[in-house]
């Protein structure tokens, strides 16, 4: 088992299964979640770096799956969630009663994992949408994923050692680097940067097989 413990959603592929990739070959053990058809492949994949890899399959109701993903932790202290944001408009409340529903599926669990990195002063959160301009609404997610960052930020500041990083990712066009994208995020968050935008088309030489 590995001291460092990431939970990383989306990680079935693109973006968020790289992201999961970089942490296993960092030493991170994983609960990672994603579509039920695939999910458990990419589980396999990353236990080919000797780390403990738990998976949730997120095409169940919201609450479950808050519930699953907060149970395959098993009351480990999260040391970095990276998050995917898309879609999830609503700042978190955290002194305010649970909610249900799909857009809130991702506050509660921000809200669930923040609150025991405020406690340990200690923790990063990563928060991943997409500006890709060829999408629907682009500007819109681009606002979100800023907004969002910028509000944990600010409930968070009182808890010296939390930090969030906003990942504005541009994957609509063809041929672009998803693993490049990953590392920018990873980098910006281990560096406890405020945001990132990132884009490139091209292949960079992943670790991942997939």
């Amino acid at each position: 088992m590995a001291s460092k413990f990431a939970m990383i959603t989306g990680a079935s592929r693109g973006v968020g299964y790289y992201l999961a990739c970089l942490a296993a070959e960092n030493d991170y053990d994983l609960v990672i979640a994603g579509e039920d058809a695939i999910i458990d492949g990419a589980a396999a994949d990353l236990r080919n770096y000797r780390v403990d890899v738990r998976a949730v399959a997120a095409d169940i109701p919201p609450a479950e799956y808050v519930d699953g993903l907060l149970a395959a932790a098993d009351g480990r202290p999260i040391d970095i969630l990276c998050i995917d944001a898309s879609g999830h408009p609503e700042p978190p409340d955290f002194a305010g009663p649970r909610r249900s529903g799909a857009s809130a599926a991702m506050v509660e669990l921000l809200r669930s994992i923040l609150s025991g990195m405020a406690v340990r002063k200690s923790g990063k959160v990563l928060i991943t949408a997409s500006v890709a301009v060829s999408a629907s609404g682009f500007n819109a997610e681009r606002s979100r994923a800023a907004m969002l960052a910028s509000a944990l930020r600010a409930e968070l500041a009182p808890s010296r050692g939390v930090t969030v990083t906003a990942l504005m990712a541009d994957t609509g066009r063809d041929g672009v680097d998803m693993f490049h994208i990953a590392t920018d995020g990873w980098e910006a968050a281990m560096a406890g940067k405020v945001g990132v935008v990132s884009g490139t088309v091209g292949a960079s030489v992943s670790p991942c097989s997939r």
